[in-house]
């Protein structure tokens, strides 16, 4: 938009004869965005800047030198401003009732907020504007006379609640910017719309519109036509590829389903969020029609490529030889949706990308495996990739191997449902060719695997027989700091990783022996992957495996643990650097000691759907009190949710005197909050929802003098009890000052 309002105004001088007035434009933010004018610079999806604020030193700048030509007003009656004015900013969610008399203004921004509203003003008069921001406009506004408005070059009816634009609009031959953005009565345009001969930018973003114009190829000087979410368009107006200065096309979640006749004429498109074939059946196919991807060499930021159903591959017409992104080196990102079930293999290897790719995403792709592009490796054929991204891909049973990949930082697998091991070292991985300076998987940082419902290991046993020994002794994440494993029951096996920071599990069986494993607390995997003649299998596990890096630990759904002691190693090896601790669906698990009292820097603790843990005072006095007189110092945040056994809190907790919350939610037998609770010296917030049993709030209650929140919900008793102003207890917790009673 800053861009468009400064050619609209004319600012704009090419810095060389042959630059066009836009790259000019461009060139000229860049400039001000290195020498620190603009600042806070925000980056939309293409690595575009999408907003930026301008520097508070320049922007005091700008207003002693351009203040005496700006005027902001805020009300309806306040028409009267100086003879050098040229901008007029208006922030009224009222229609002026008549024009400014200045009919000099070279701008008009209306910044109304949200309300439709009627406008009637003869804006004809203002002979001189360039730039008109005028949004919300109700059905009934009026703007006959905008035809006028010769020397328009920028104009914005967003969010405007009409069906038709207004005839009167097509006379503004001057136009170069029209915004109809977000207009979702909208439906069609005018018939002569061809006529704006010199627009540029044409923005339809989510309007009601079912086609273009015909004869919409006509606008020979349009460069950014933008259609996304425009989901009952579904035609193209013929010859579109006559649009040959075009160079962004959005067209991302639009009714879309085939690309125009002509695309190979585009090569100027710089932008292009999508590219759809194969979504409507035809009799006729004029060709491959992905080959059209040929001739976008000047592709930059990401495309999302859709291979669907319908697509055919017909001897004689298809290019075999594919390629159709190889050309294309300032692609970034490629987004693939291959559901054609016919032959996915064989539209996978025509798709290879440029060398220079970094983030690659693959959904709903109908194949058994994933191809090699070429005889050569990914480690070859996309040595850049910092992000791969798979998805939904319910048959895939074999991947290449990604444990090479140099700069890969970020790798998630996702509903893989067929996929027993994520690598094979006898089918491409070349472990065996592995010598001591080769590292696993040497820049991964973020690993996410869900919903790999027979997944057994990142490897087949046999496969590691004939790896190098020390190369074995390296297989594991040696740079991983976040993992997420969900919803894969039958994992039996996983690399190390030692430096993980943040880990969580769920709907994993075996999650406390996986842990062990990740921890390099567990020699299984190791062990059963060593040849005979290695002696030293007791060494593999204890050489700088640890986690002394672990902040934030997530354990879901194991149904096998009784007691924490028999992961209590897992605790002690992370005891100085583990900060926040989740345990949920835990459900034999029926005592906390045993482990948690090693985390001496714990401060967030959440014990979520555990159906035998109770706390009771019966116990060995060391049971009772511990793990909690080791968290005393540490411990911030406490959260009890669906304890279901659990009649009273622990007798333990009275330590906690730098305790600051304290949830209680679900606790459907708790019966009584112990008076001992006044001990909680630094108790800030509790918050006690649906917690059924429970009669009334102890009376020490009025000793917390930390509180400063209480929220009490899904409790009838505690309701009448404590509610304002008549309830018996309500004097009692009427001095905190954030109170909800539910």
């Amino acid at each position: 938009m800053l861009i468009s309002l400064w050619i609209a105004q004319g600012y704009i001088v090419p810095l060389n004869g042959g630059q066009s007035i836009e790259d000019a434009a461009e060139e000229h933010f860049l400039i001000l965005l290195r020498r620190c004018f603009f600042q806070d610079v925000k980056k939309d999806k293409y690595d575009d800047a999408k907003s930026v604020q301008i520097h508070d030193l320049m922007h005091d700048v700008a207003q002693e030198v351009g203040g005496k030509e700006i005027q902001v007003l805020n009300s309806v009656a306040d028409h009267n401003f100086g003879d050098k004015i040229r901008h007029v900013h208006y922030i009224s969610n009222k229609c002026p009732e008549r024009s400014f008399r200045k009919t000099k203004i070279r701008s008009y921004i209306d910044e109304n907020r949200y309300k439709p509203k009627s406008w009637g003003i003869p804006v004809g008069n203002w002979i001189c504007l360039r730039v008109l921001h005028l949004r919300y406009l109700g059905g009934d506004s009026s703007l006959d006379s905008i035809g006028n408005l010769l020397h328009l070059r920028y104009l914005n009816l967003s969010s405007s609640f009409f069906e038709a634009l207004p005839g009167s609009v097509t006379k503004i031959h001057n136009l170069q910017t029209l915004d109809l953005s977000y207009c979702i009565n909208l439906k069609e345009l005018p018939h002569d719309f061809s006529k704006l001969h010199n627009l540029q930018t044409l923005n339809l973003r989510n309007s009601n519109l079912r086609e273009l114009p015909h004869d919409f190829s006509k606008l020979h000087n349009l460069q950014t036509l933008i259609l996304a979410l425009c989901k009952n368009l579904k035609e193209w107006p013929r010859d579109f590829g006559k649009l040959v200065k075009l160079k962004h096309l959005d067209i991302s979640v639009s009714g879309v389903t085939y690309m125009p006749s002509g695309m190979l004429g585009l090569t100027s498109v710089r932008v292009l969020t999508d590219f759809v074939v194969g979504r409507r059946l035809t009799e006729k196919q004029y060709g491959d029609e992905l080959k059209d991807l040929k001739s976008l060499t000047n592709l930059t930021g990401g495309i999302k490529i859709h291979v669907d159903e319908n697509y055919r591959s017909i001897e004689g017409l298809n290019d075999m030889r594919g390629g159709y992104l190889s050309n294309i080196e300032h692609l970034k990102k490629v987004f693939f949706r291959i559901t054609q079930k016919n032959n996915p293999e064989a539209v996978w290897v025509k798709l290879e990308p440029h060398p220079n790719l970094k983030k690659l995403y693959l959904r709903f792709y109908s194949g058994t495996t994933i191809p090699l592009w070429g005889k050569s490796e990914w480690t070859v054929s996309l040595p850049h990739l910092v992000k791969i991204h798979i998805d939904s891909c319910e048959k895939l049973q074999h991947m290449p191997s990604f444990s090479k990949l140099p700069k890969l930082k970020s790798l998630k697998l996702l509903d893989l449902y067929m996929l027993e091991y994520v690598e094979n070292p006898n089918d491409g991985s070349n472990y065996a060719e592995a010598d001591s300076t080769t590292i696993f998987f040497p820049s991964l940082e973020s690993l996410q695997i869900q919903g790999l419902k027979k997944l057994k290991g990142w490897w087949t046993e046999e496969g590691l027989v004939d790896v190098d020994y020390c190369f074995r002794r390296r297989l594991g994440f040696s740079r991983l700091s976040e993992l997420e494993i969900d919803m894969c029951p039958n994992l039996a096996s996983f690399p190390p990783c030692p430096m993980v920071k943040k880990l969580r599990f769920r709907e994993t069986n075996k999650a406390s022996q996986i842990l062990k494993m990740i921890m390099g607390k567990e020699n299984d995997i190791v062990a059963k992957t060593c040849s005979p003649d290695d002696v030293q299998v007791q060494e593999i596990t204890g050489v700088g495996y640890h986690a002394s890096c672990l902040t934030t630990l997530c354990i879901l759904g194991d149904s096998e643990l009784e007691n924490l002691s028999e992961i209590e190693e897992i605790f002690e090896s992370c005891a100085s650097s583990l900060q926040s601790l989740k345990i949920v669906e835990f459900n034999l698990l029926n005592q906390l000691s045993g482990g948690l009292e090693h985390l001496t820097a714990l401060k967030s603790l959440s014990l979520i759907g555990m159906d035998q843990l109770n706390f009771s005072e019966d116990d060995d006095e060391d049971n009772v009190m511990q793990p909690w007189k080791s968290l005393h110092q540490s411990l911030h945040s406490l959260q009890f949710t669906k304890l279901n056994n659990m009649t009273s809190l622990p007798k333990g907790m009275q330590y906690l005197t730098s305790l600051q919350t304290l949830n209680l939610e679900y606790c459907v037998n708790l019966k009584a909050l112990p008076e001992s609770i006044s001990c909680l010296s630094s108790l800030r917030a509790l918050t006690i929802r649906s917690c059924n049993a429970l009669k009334s709030l102890p009376e020490a209650i009025c000793n917390l003098t930390s509180l400063q929140s209480l929220h009490v919900a899904g409790n009838r008793r505690l309701r009448q009890r404590y509610r304002k102003p008549n309830g018996m207890d309500w004097p009692k917790i009427q001095h905190i000052p954030d109170l909800q009673v539910l």
